[in-house]
């Protein structure tokens, strides 16, 4: 029995490895480099024209405020290089209103970000930048800097999100063609809110107390979801431009001025001194409402459509398309100060409510005009008139009514045509020819 037991056990009894430690434990952590390898702005040295200057391309932050030195001519951060990332990391450069700029990006450079931080107090501009493109700006104020908080109108396709440019002594931003702002505001600048050149994009912005226009944009340029308010005139676009869901509200000069083949729609111009819409040729106005402007509430050149729009108490005319080519349709036209819709030579006035405004309901000052199935009812004046003999106007299916009743609602003279009068009240007994203009009035 014993020899069976040595047998058995005899495989446990083999050697052990060597028990000493290879050596020091090598660290598993990765380094702070390692993981996102960045330069601490503090660490440069002057130079360039900044009191620290960026050369070559990466990645940099603060860890700290930077403050201008006084009566230096030298900015705070100068950038010259491209493919360089800059995070103030929610600290500020701080100038004394006697230096240069706050972040100066020198030449003619690419892919340069700059965010999260405040940029205030120089005595030039808060960014700014000789050219280049492909920039991006993000979460950044610029406030009280002696000129533009951001003056970059040499640089192409510029990303500005997120960012405030406040009580500045020039305009907010100053951008070239292809800018983008997102989600921006200006603020108490002493010139234009938002400035950019052709194919800006403007999107859920807001322009208020500036002392220039609030939005001012070149052609083929998108601005949605903004509002103006407070400002000298709230938004000025150059041609081909599409401007929707904007609100321009207590400007001292136009709610809205757009160039020529521009598309507004479902905007609200509201309060502003002067013309709720001026706009230039072939225009088209689309649900758009124009309240209590000291001007007209619309105010369109040749050959464009306003269709379905709201005109409220404007102190001149509710719609002035007084010169050619232009169709008014669907309209709510309501209590302005010197008549309802005037239009001037070919132009068609269908299917609006003209009511209650001081003066004519709907006037047509030139020729071959055709105004039909409108209603104009209570104005001061006559409902529908009609200016020039022998100028072959179409007066059709109208009907109309005057505040004094003593006053004939339809004047239209010789050589115009015109449907049948019919009396509103009562029975109708003659027989229909489809064209009638109904009224009502009183022979005195």
């Amino acid at each position: 029995m014993a020899f069976f037991l040595t047998l058995a056990l005899a495989p446990l009894a083999l050697g052990q490895g060597a028990l000493t430690p290879p050596g020091a434990p090598a660290p598993t952590m990765k380094t702070l480099t390692q993981v996102e390898p960045r330069t601490d702005v503090l660490t440069l040295p002057s130079g360039s024209g900044g009191l620290h200057a960026i050369t070559q391309p990466g990645s940099y932050y603060l860890t700290t405020n930077i403050l201008g030195v006084p009566s230096g001519s030298i900015c705070g951060i100068s950038i010259y290089a491209d493919n360089v990332t800059l995070d103030l990391n929610g600290f500020a450069l701080l100038g004394n209103g006697d230096n240069y700029s706050g972040i100066w990006v020198y030449g003619a450079h690419t892919n340069v970000t700059i965010l999260n931080g405040n940029i205030s107090g120089w005595g030039n501009v808060g960014i700014f930048c000789d050219g280049g493109a492909q920039m991006r700006f993000e979460r950044i104020m610029l406030a009280g800097n002696s000129s533009f908080g951001v003056y970059a109108p040499s640089v192409t396709q510029l990303s500005l999100v997120n960012c405030q440019a406040l009580t500045n002594g020039n305009y907010g931003f100053d951008c070239g063609g292809n800018a983008t702002f997102t989600g921006c505001c200006a603020l108490g600048n002493r010139n234009v809110g938002f400035y950019g050149g052709t194919q800006t994009t403007l999107a859920d912005c807001t322009a208020s107390g500036n002392m220039g226009e609030g939005f001012s944009c070149g052609d083929n340029s998108l601005v949605n979801g903004c509002i103006a308010t407070g400002n000298s005139g709230g938004f000025s676009c150059g041609g081909q431009c599409q401007v929707s869901g904007c609100t321009a509200s207590g400007n001292t000069g136009e709610g809205f001025s757009v160039g020529l083949n521009c598309k507004i729609e479902d905007c609200i111009a509201s309060a502003n001194q002067t013309t709720g819409y001026d706009t230039g040729h072939r225009c088209k106005l689309l649900r758009c409402s124009a309240l209590f402007n000291g001007g007209n509430g619309f105010y369109p050149f040749n050959t464009c459509i306003i269709q379905e729009c709201t005109a409220i108490s404007n102190a001149a005319w509710g719609i002035a398309a007084s010169y050619q080519d232009c169709v008014v349709k669907d309209c709510l036209v309501v209590t302005n100060g010197m008549g309802g819709i005037q239009i001037g030579v070919r132009c068609v006035a269908e299917n609006n409510t003209c009511n209650d405004n001081k003066g004519f309901g709907i006037e047509a000052t030139g020729a071959e005009n055709r105004i039909d199935s409108n209603h104009a009812m209570d104005n001061t004046n006559v409902g529908i008139v009609v200016d020039a003999s022998n100028a072959y106007n179409l007066v059709v299916r109208n009907s109309a009514k005057c505040q004094n009743i003593l006053i004939n609602p339809y004047s239209v003279p010789s050589g115009n045509a015109y449907g049948p009068f019919v009396e509103l009240t009562g029975q109708i007994t003659a027989p229909a020819t489809g064209w009638e203009n109904f009224y009502y009035y009183t022979i005195p």
